[in-house]
C-alpha cells in the first residue's frame, strides 16, 4: 500500500511524539525570557575567558530564541483553536453570502447616484475604498490559509524528519550528559531542554494542523471566493 503525503506525515508525526517526553508540560521547569535576558546582560560580570564567554553567549542567545519561539508557538496554537472553533459558522455564512452576491448585477445601477451631491459621492467613494481595503486584507489571509493547507502535507514530511532527527540528538545528549564529547554545562542543558520543549509544542501544533487541514482548506477557499466576488461588486 502506497501512503499519500498526508498519511506519511501523520505517521512521521506519531513517531516524533514517541521521541518526546510525555511530561514536558505543563511545568517544563524552564527559565523565563526575562531570566535569560538578565543572564545575557550580566554575562560580562562573570569574568569568563574570552572564548568561554563567547560560547556561553551563543548558548544563552539560543535559549532565549527557543523561549520566544515557544511563546509564539503557543499563540499560534491558541489562534488555530479559535479559528477551528468558528470555522463551521464562517464557512456557512461565507457560502450563503457568495450565493447572494452571485445573484446580484455585476455592475451597480449608476442612476442611484444621479441626485447625489459631490460631497455625498466623495463620502461613498471613501466608504468603497475602505471596504475594498478590508476585502483585500481578508483575501490575503484567505490565500495564505489555502496555500498553507495545500502545501502542508508535503512540507510536514520534511519538517518532521528534521524534528525527529534533532529530538534524537537532544535526547542522546541529555541522557549521556555530554555533547560533542564534552560535559554539558548547566546553561547548555537548559538550552537543550528549551529546544526539546519547542519541538514538542511544534509537533502538537503540526499534528492539530494536519488533523484539521481539510476544514482549513474549506475555510480559506470559502473566504477567498467570497472576497474575490465582493471586490468585483464594489
Amino acid at each position: 500500500m502506497t501512503l499519500t503525503p498526508f498519511l506519511r506525515s501523520l505517521v512521521f508525526i506519531s513517531l516524533l511524539g514517541l521521541c518526546l517526553p510525555a511530561t514536558a508540560r505543563p511545568d517544563s521547569g524552564l527559565p523565563s525570557i526575562a531570566d535569560v535576558q538578565q543572564s545575557i546582560e550580566s554575562l560580562a560580570d562573570r569574568k569568563l575567558p574570552e572564548t568561554e564567554q563567547k560560547n556561553m553567549l551563543i548558548v544563552l542567545t539560543s535559549t532565549l530564541q527557543n523561549l520566544e519561539d515557544i511563546d509564539q508557538t503557543q499563540k499560534e496554537m491558541a489562534e488555530l483553536e479559535q479559528r477551528l472553533k468558528t470555522a463551521p459558522e464562517v464557512i456557512k455564512q461565507s457560502k450563503a453570502e457568495l450565493i447572494k452576491l452571485d445573484g446580484q448585477p455585476e455592475s451597480p445601477d449608476l442612476k442611484q447616484y444621479a441626485n447625489s451631491s459631490l460631497e455625498q459621492l466623495q463620502q461613498q467613494l471613501a466608504e468603497r475604498n475602505e471596504q475594498l481595503s478590508k476585502s483585500q486584507k481578508i483575501l490575503t489571509q484567505a490565500n495564505s490559509i489555502v496555500i498553507n493547507a495545500q502545501s502542508r502535507p508535503e512540507r510536514a514530511q520534511s519538517d518532521v524528519n528534521q524534528m525527529l532527527e534533532r529530538s534524537q540528538q537532544i535526547n542522546t545528549a541529555l541522557s549521556s550528559g555530554k555533547i560533542n564529547g564534552k560535559p554539558l554545562s548547566k546553561e547548555a542543558r537548559v538550552q537543550l531542554l528549551s529546544e526539546r520543549e519547542l519541538i514538542s509544542l511544534q509537533t502538537d501544533l503540526l499534528k492539530e494542523q494536519m488533523a484539521s487541514n481539510d476544514i482549513l482548506l474549506d475555510l480559506g477557499t470559502s473566504l477567498r471566493d467570497l472576497e474575490i466576488l465582493r471586490s468585483k461588486r464594489l
